[in-house]
């Protein structure tokens, strides 16, 4: 069987419970998959700068923002 790559999430309604913010849950499945070489990506139509108190909480590999689509450097 192939190994993930790649995740690709919504904020709104999928990463994001009803009152906007990110479960401790959530927050630790992603960084196990970030300690698995998964790299985890955002796809939002909100704007970068809307989503900037999330993005810096789950500092994504990809960002797919209304204006925007930025890929991080490898570590």
């Amino acid at each position: 069987m192939k190994k993930c790559k790649l995740l690709l999430f919504d904020l709104d309604g999928t990463l994001l419970q009803s009152d906007k913010t990110m479960s401790s849950k959530t927050l630790l499945a992603l960084k196990k998959c970030k300690e698995n070489d998964i790299l985890i990506g955002v796809s939002t139509s909100r704007s970068e700068q809307n989503s900037l108190v999330y993005l810096n909480e789950l500092m994504p590999d990809i960002l797919i923002s209304l204006s925007l689509i930025h890929i991080s450097e490898p570590t």
